[in-house]
């Protein structure tokens, strides 16, 4: 659990910074290079069996992310060096803290796991935090509010996740977050997904599903 502690805040730090220096699309994009970071790792060091169903499913994955995120990158791919480097980090590093999540949660409740990633990041930034600090308004404090409540909720089921199955296995499921983010986009702000974004959905979600049936 302390090792992980580090590993959420340099995640973070990294991801955050990639997104400061690279349009968002772009970022987004080579942040999803983690399911496979996470398939490698649980085959190095968790010993899984990397079969052929996961690896049609991470190429499904990665052929949807790119019929989706293509278009974007043309148009606003940056060329920031460093910028590429600190989403590939962060990637990695994301990667590193879903090995530690598995083990962690073979043994320990979902809540202990939660609660040390929660609380542990809060204590190692608090003096970064008030060295910077800026009084957030009421409408920033709802959210921050909100942003925690589905944060939990997510790492919780997260956690159960890994209880109950392979590192590698659940990997190719991240891409799954480009389909909710189209969903959500059209919903709170009206973005009309594209050809690409169908495409890659139904790619995405054609390997998640494969993979599934497979196991259960």
């Amino acid at each position: 659990n302390l090792i992980r502690v580090p590993l959420v805040v340099v995640t973070a730090g990294s991801f955050f910074f990639a997104v400061s220096r690279l349009p968002l699309a772009e970022a987004i994009g080579l942040s999803f290079i983690a399911p496979a970071f996470i398939a490698i790792l649980g085959v190095l060091l968790l010993k899984e069996r990397l079969d052929a169903s996961i690896l049609i499913a991470l190429a499904a994955g990665f052929a949807g992310m790119a019929a989706m995120l293509w278009p974007k990158l043309e148009e606003g791919m940056s060329g920031s060096t460093i910028g590429v480097a600190a989403a590939l980090f962060s990637a990695l590093s994301y990667a590193g803290n879903i090995i530690l999540l598995r083990r962690l949660a073979l043994k320990q409740h979902p809540a202990t796991i939660v609660a040390f990633q929660s609380i542990g990041p809060a204590v190692v930034l608090a003096p970064f935090a008030l060295w910077w600090w800026s009084s957030p308004g009421a409408g920033d404090l709802a959210m921050f509010f909100l942003a925690g409540v589905l944060g939990v909720m997510g790492h919780l089921v997260l956690t159960f996740a890994f209880s109950r199955a392979d590192a590698s296995r659940l990997a190719p499921t991240e891409f799954t977050a480009l389909v909710w983010a189209a969903l959500l986009g059209f919903a709170a702000f009206g973005e009309v997904p594209t050809i690409h974004i169908w495409a890659g959905s139904a790619l995405i979600v054609a390997g998640s599903l494969a993979l599934a049936w497979r196991k259960f």
